[in-house]
């Protein structure tokens, strides 16, 4: 999906004269604590972002941003997801990502601690300054069980992403619903590895009695948005992509272009669902 979302703007950069056609893309990419799995697909986003360019003469490195995954993250044990986080964060590293971010263990909660930004600013300090593991290119080279593992990955992403063109492009799969089923399909299949013994550590086993974090509650409506950041242009529609940037260009503010989304004016895609395991099969003890 990264590839084809690439594929649709490098079509539009590419397509005229000048600056454009060197400018450079970034990929926000979710990391999980599952090490290898996760340091084989940022290769293998490389490695075919390498293929896509190769087609359109682009010639500018992408920037890979990594983020610590909220799919295997708990509200009960909490400080176990600082462990989850500094998985991912070697993974990404190892990877090749650009950077990493990962997330407070009590990023879930109504409260954020100081703690909790504090340690996860240094997870990525530790593994670079003190571990050291930037300082190697592609360290998984040569693991015959990495290499195959992305070899794997990369060719099967290849033949989703021609699946994808085949359709249209991305806007096209995404519109027609087809993205959203095929990620709807992924997560039953990782929520029943889960439901029929997978194990989440702290959560459905080696967990303790100690009361789950507060969950934050979260503005989704208009009228609350007005109430924290001010008047809104409640008039405002937007129909595309475009709408929005000649929006932006014309001054909206982000408040503006988000809650004209929000109220479902455009656009015209249904949204995929952010999910985590613990909360969809009821392990956070609440």
């Amino acid at each position: 999906f990264a590839i084809a979302t690439a594929a649709e703007y490098l079509r539009e950069l590419c397509g005229g004269d000048g600056p454009t056609k060197s400018a450079g893309l970034t990929f926000r990419v979710s990391v999980s604590a599952d090490v290898f799995p996760e340091i084989a697909k940022l290769r293998a986003l490389r490695l075919l972002f390498a293929k896509l360019a190769g087609a359109f003469e682009h010639r500018e490195l992408p920037r890979i941003e990594a983020v610590s995954s909220l799919r295997s993250t708990s509200k009960r044990e909490p400080w176990i997801n600082s462990l989850r986080g500094t998985a991912a964060g070697f993974a990404a590293q190892c990877g090749g990502a650009t950077s990493f971010s990962p997330r407070a263990h009590d990023h879930l909660g109504a409260t954020r601690s100081e703690l909790g930004r504090r340690i996860a600013r240094n997870v990525g300090v530790i593994l670079s300054e003190e571990s050291h593991v930037g300082r190697v290119v592609d360290p998984a080279a040569g693991s015959g069980y990495v290499e195959a593992l992305t070899d794997s990955m990369a060719r099967s992403a290849w033949t989703t992403f021609q699946e994808i063109e085949a359709q249209g492009g991305m806007t096209s799969a995404l519109a027609s619903g087809w993205v959203k089923a095929q990620v709807d399909a992924s997560w039953e299949t990782f929520r029943e590895r889960y439901e029929s013994g997978g194990v989440l550590v702290g959560v459905n086993r080696f967990a303790s009695d100690a009361h789950p974090l507060a969950t934050a509650e979260r503005d989704t409506d208009v009228d609350a948005v007005n109430d924290r950041f001010g008047d809104v242009d409640d008039e405002l529609e937007l129909h595309d992509v475009g709408a929005a940037v000649a929006a932006a260009a014309s001054g909206k503010t982000i408040d503006d272009i988000s809650c004209a989304r929000r109220r479902g004016i455009a656009p015209g895609i249904e949204p995929v669902p952010a999910r985590r395991i613990a909360a969809t099969l009821g392990w956070e003890g609440e």
